[in-house]
């Protein structure tokens, strides 16, 4: 892949008239990367951040100002996860996807530590397999 420079970047941020990369939503993100893949003719792995441009919804906006009202930032999140989230998680999947996950099964609270975790286990034991338990926040490390 050749190098993006930063005259081909700045262009096709005017051309999207994006002032700034660091404000640009996701699909302005999306958006400058299929440009820039064209011009280099080579693809990229598309990992995107961003913000997503839409306003909070009022609702959203009232149960953050009551957790944080209740000393929720002082805490860390419950290691069974929090039940209102699995519970609306359990709901939306219903009514989005029509299946019924019982809300003991939705993730919450520790997905990214499982996440990093595995980033972490896989790096340094490329033969391990992981497997998380669906019922607890437990991890295995079985080798193949």
């Amino acid at each position: 892949m050749k190098p993006i420079t930063s005259e081909l970047l700045a262009q096709e941020m005017g051309a999207m008239n994006i002032p700034n990369i660091a404000s640009a939503t996701i699909r302005q993100i999306v958006s400058l990367a299929s440009r820039l893949e064209h011009h280099l003719g080579d693809s990229f792995v598309h990992l995107e951040m961003g913000n997503p441009g839409l306003p909070p919804a009022e609702i959203g906006i009232e149960a953050e100002r009551d957790a944080l009202t209740q000393g929720i930032a002082g805490q860390y999140p419950n290691i069974a996860g929090i039940p209102q989230l699995k519970d609306n998680g359990s709901r939306f999947l219903k009514a989005f996807l029509d299946i019924d996950i019982p809300p003991r099964c939705p993730p919450s609270g520790q997905c990214r530590a499982r996440s990093h975790c595995s980033f972490c286990l896989g790096s340094v034991c490329p033969d391990a397999t992981l497997s998380y338990s669906s019922t607890r926040d437990s991890l295995r490390n079985t080798t193949r």
